[in-house]
Parts: structure tokens; sequence; C-alpha cells
């Protein structure tokens, strides 16, 4: 698959194999998917695929999704060149829904280009992708991080920075005026001998973990750069991370990450980190994600601002680039909140090619620097965002359900280094890394749309039902009062109707009830436990209770009220005997 012009990776993440969606099977779409991704892979011509985490949808996944997994994979790695070799080189992390342990399981018996990176003691060990197989040529440098569990990862992170003598992420609370500073002396030894015993030194949040794992990959990255240079041989870095990161969208369909009352991780977390790519996992939509730069950036210069020069920025100044940060998104819709507008088959999922430019210096800086005398400004756009200076390049707002399928502005590796001596990694005049094009590519898995309607009873059974009757839809039913047996009408109006709300705004018996939702009966309007009863009937069933199960529902609330009534009229007894008694003491 090998493109002398470039190195191209397929960014993907989220696949939930054996995942249900409102009790249909998923398997058909999720198959489609990745059929439809074995075959762009080789159209594409892609050199490496990156999945960034929830291979499977559960720790324990069926035979049936093992089976499906290991059959993605075989052809993905049987792929081969002009030449016979192996073409494509396919890297996997576990996600929050996997099992690390299970997923990497006979990883070293493996194809040499099957890559399952599950271990958290390799964080700061990157596969490295060589063109052609030719380890003198163009590398590739991807540190594929698992999902990191603050409380399994704290004490092998904690380790591994002793050993390389970093610096930890501390704990405040619990290390006082230690804070930030290396371990000595016996700190050292005893955090060596017993990880365990200093793990709370990283605080128990996302963001330690992250920020302890961006030290350990930060300084491999380092020396790593440094050998590229003195090679002369082109270098790039990618990052596989599956976290909830600041400033990102999420839908309804992705397990809570909360640990320790925070659940995301500071986007600055991954400033000055030397990458090119952030491939992320975990939300469902696809979305780029803004990664500020450095807290040491020069005067005026903003990593979101990669249209034009920044007001007041100086000749020569540099800024730290941050990397191109972004979500693939998952393969298939598992929420309504991923519905597109309009409806679409597939529901605008996608993945994400990125294009790292083979003649790329050795030694990328992370700097964007102004030169001494700007160009016009529409050429220095075309420069920086790598598309026409006539050109409008979108970005995927995080907000929308629709992708993006354009080529998105892409972030410049450098407009002709001025060796300014802030740059520590470049040298004077020789960094002028080409534009890093990304672009999305919509999943063909078939999925039906994903449909939310809202309206009255007549618009949901007339109009709305002609329309929609073969999509997947939530329904939101707006009326005066329950309508009788509407849960039918509207299972024989829609195929799939697999959502079913009611918004009641005024009931003849209570009155106006301001419209509140109402999934099964609304408790603190109604008085009656009978209706409660019908109205979990209602709920489950998808209908109304017939007569011999409302005389059940009926015999059911009496015996309760007796029983109740019974347990009164005992304690008021005993409450009598206890006086009596307290009394009798008291004489």
């Amino acid at each position: 698959m090998t493109n002398l012009e470039l190195m191209r990776i397929l960014h993907t993440s989220d696949w939930h194999i054996g995942r249900r969606f409102k009790g249909l099977d998923l398997a058909e779409y999720q198959r489609r998917a990745l059929d439809w991704l074995v075959d762009t892979v080789r159209r594409e011509h892609v050199d490496v695929v990156c999945v960034s985490g929830d291979v499977y949808d559960s720790p324990m996944p069926s035979a049936a999704s093992v089976d499906l997994l290991d059959d993605v994979l075989t052809r993905l790695t049987s792929l081969e060149d002009d030449e016979g070799r192996p073409a494509v080189d396919v890297i996997v992390t576990p996600g929050n829904h996997d099992s690390a342990r299970k997923l990497g399981f006979g990883s070293r018996m493996m194809r040499p280009n099957l890559h399952l990176c599950c271990d958290t003691a390799r964080i700061a060990e990157p596969v490295i992708v060589t063109r052609g197989g030719d380890t003198t040529g163009e590398r590739l440098a991807v540190y594929a991080m698992p999902y990191l569990d603050p409380d399994v990862a704290r004490p092998v992170l904690e380790k591994l920075l002793v050993e390389a003598g970093e610096h930890a992420p501390v704990d405040d609370e619990v290390a006082g005026p230690a804070a930030g500073h290396a371990f000595e002396g016996d700190n050292l030894q005893n955090s060596g001998d017993n990880p365990d015993a200093s793990a709370s030194r990283i605080p128990r949040s996302h963001e330690g973990v992250m920020t302890a794992a961006m030290r350990l990959i930060r300084a491999d990255l380092q020396r790593r750069r440094a050998e590229a240079k003195a090679d002369g041989v082109p270098f790039h870095a990618v990052l596989m991370a599956h976290a909830f990161v600041s400033g990102a969208s999420p839908s309804d369909s992705e397990r809570n990450l909360t640990i320790g009352g925070v659940d995301s991780v500071p986007a600055a977390v991954f400033s000055d980190s030397g990458l090119d790519y952030l491939a992320l996992g975990h939300l469902h939509r696809a979305q780029q994600v803004r990664i500020p730069a450095s807290a040491g950036v020069a005067a005026g210069i903003s990593s979101d601002t990669t249209t034009d020069v920044p007001a007041g920025a100086s000749a020569g100044v540099v800024a730290p680039m941050p990397p191109i940060a972004r979500y693939a998104g998952s393969l298939l819709a598992y929420s309504f909140s991923e519905s597109c507008t309009p409806p679409t088959v597939g529901n605008g999922k996608s993945v994400t090619i990125v294009d790292l430019p083979a003649d790329s210096a050795a030694s990328r800086s992370g700097d964007l620097t102004v030169p001494d005398s700007p160009a016009d400004p529409a050429a220095l756009q075309s420069v920086v965002t790598g598309v026409s200076a006539d050109s409008t390049p979108t970005d995927s707002d995080p907000t929308d359900s629709v992708v993006s399928h354009s080529i998105e502005p892409s972030i410049a590796a450098g407009i002709g280094n001025s060796g300014n001596s802030n740059n520590p990694n470049g040298s004077a005049g020789s960094d002028t890394r080409p534009c890093i094009a990304v672009r999305t590519i919509p999943v063909e898995s078939g999925q039906p749309a994903l449909v939310q309607l809202k309206g009255s009873p007549d618009e949901l059974l007339g109009t709305l039902a002609t329309e929609y009757r073969h999509d997947w839809v939530s329904l939101t039913v707006v009326a005066d009062a329950y309508p009788h047996g509407m849960y039918q009408k509207l299972d024989v109006a829609y195929d799939n109707a697999l959502e079913k709300n009611f918004e009641i705004t005024r009931r003849a018996d209570h009155g106006s009830i301001n419209g509140n939702d109402r999934t099964m009966a609304n408790l603190r309007e109604t008085h009656s436990e009978i209706d409660v009863l019908e109205g979990f009937v209602r709920y489950t069933l998808g209908r109304d209770p017939n007569d011999s199960e409302l005389a059940v529902l009926r015999d059911a609330v009496e015996r309760v009220h007796a029983a109740g009534a019974g347990t009164k009229d005992d304690a008021k007894g005993r409450g009598n005997v206890a006086a009596r008694n307290e009394k009798g003491v008291r004489a």
C-alpha cells in the first residue's frame, strides 16, 4: 500500500462489536461497516490503521464477536504491496469497554504487522513504522496508549516515572511541598520497591494518569526525534488515546468515565507534546478538538488561529504548534443523540484519513514561525491551511451531528524557520515542513437513519409516518391526555418505533401539568396507584392492560392497603402497650 509521496493513516475507533441498540442486533451493520473498512484501506492505499479503543462492547465478548474481529484483522494484515510484503500495519488499543488482558492475549505470537497494544507498562514504547520496511527511510512512531483506569494505571506509571527519573504529577493534598519535584533519596528507593505505596503521588483522576503518561511519552519522543534528525530521516509521531478530552462534545451512548468527580482530561495536557497527530477514541461523534498552545508561547501567537498572522505578532517570533487532534467517532450510531439532520442512512459516521508528507524535515519542532517578511495574507492562508487561498475550509463543529466530508483545515508544519533560540529542536532556515492533510470518508454500513420525531398523534400517525416509516425512530407524542391505544398505533405506523415518549400538556382530572414528559406515568401528578400500574403496563408491554390484568392489579393494590392497615394497627397497639408499661415503671 506504500505511497511514495506520503504516509497515510486511517484512524478509526469505537467499533463496539457485539453491541445492541434498543434490543436490535447490530451484527449485520457492524459486519458491513468493517467489510467497507477493509475495502477502503485497500482502495486508499493506507499504510497504517489505528483503532483507538472500544473494539468490543463488552469485556466478555461473545464467540460471534471474537470471530468477527478475527476475520477483520486477518484480512487487514493479509493485504500485500506490489512486492508481496505486508502492506498495512494495524495498531489496536483497548478502550474502557474492552478487557485489555483478553484483547492483548497472544499478541506476541501474531503477525508482525498486527500490534495489539494493551500493556500500560509499555506506554512509552511506540510502534515504529518504516516505509516499505526500509529502516533507513521515513519513520512513523505511533504511541499506542490503552485506556488508563486511574486506579489500575497509577502504580504502573509511578514505577515507570521513577525508573526514568521523570517528575511525577503530584497530588498536593498528599505530597504537600514536594509537589512537582522528582523523587530523591529514600523516596526514590521506596517508590521503586513498592510502587503501590506511592501511587497516591499521582492524583486519582484521568488528568493525573494522562499527565504522567505524557511525561514518559514526551521524553521518549524527544530522544527519537533527535536520532531521526541526526540520521537525516523524515520523522512523524502519532498518539492513540482513549479519553474524554475537554472541549469535545459527547453523545448519550458513551459510558461515563468519572473518577474522583472528574470525567475529562484538559486539552492542555497534550500541548507542547511534539506530536503531529492525536488519534482519539471514546466519544462517538467525529470531531476536531482544539489543543491550546503551551503556556510559554511567545507574544500573540494563538494555536486556534491558523488562517492569518495574529495581531501584534512580531517577525521571527516562534509559537509551539500543538498536534492536530481528532475523534474518529464510532462506526455506527449507538444513540438517538447521534442522528443527522437531515436523516441519512449510516447516520453520518466516518473514518479519518491522515496524510503525513514523506518529505517533511526530520526535526519537527512543533513550531509555527512568522517570517521576517510576511507573505500576502491570502497566500499565507494557503500555506497554513493546506487549501487554496480562494477556498473556504470547513471544520467539524463538535455540536453538529452531520460529519463534514471535505478536507478540513490542515495544520501547517511550519512557514520557514528563522532559527529563533526558542526553538530547541529546529535549525535555522531548515524547518520547512509541508502540511498534514486530514479528511473524513463516510462509512457505508447500511444502518437505517436514526430519526427523532415529536408531534401530535395526528402528525405522528399521518405525514411523519409516511415519510419515516422505514427508519429507526424515537417518538414523542404531545397530547392533552394519554391517547388510548397509542402504543399499538405507533407500532403499526412505523417499522421500528424504538422509543415512545409522551408529553402530556393537560389532563382532564388534574388540569395542566406544565408539559412534563411522561414515559410511563407522571408520578408527581398521579394520585391513583392503579393509574401508575396501568402506565407501567403500557410502558413495558406497549399496550393497555386487559380486564383480567386490571383485576389482578386492583387485587394487589387492595392487599397492599390491607397489609398496611394491619401494620398500622399493630404498631398502634404496640405503642399503647409501651405507653402503659412506661407509666407503670414511673409509678
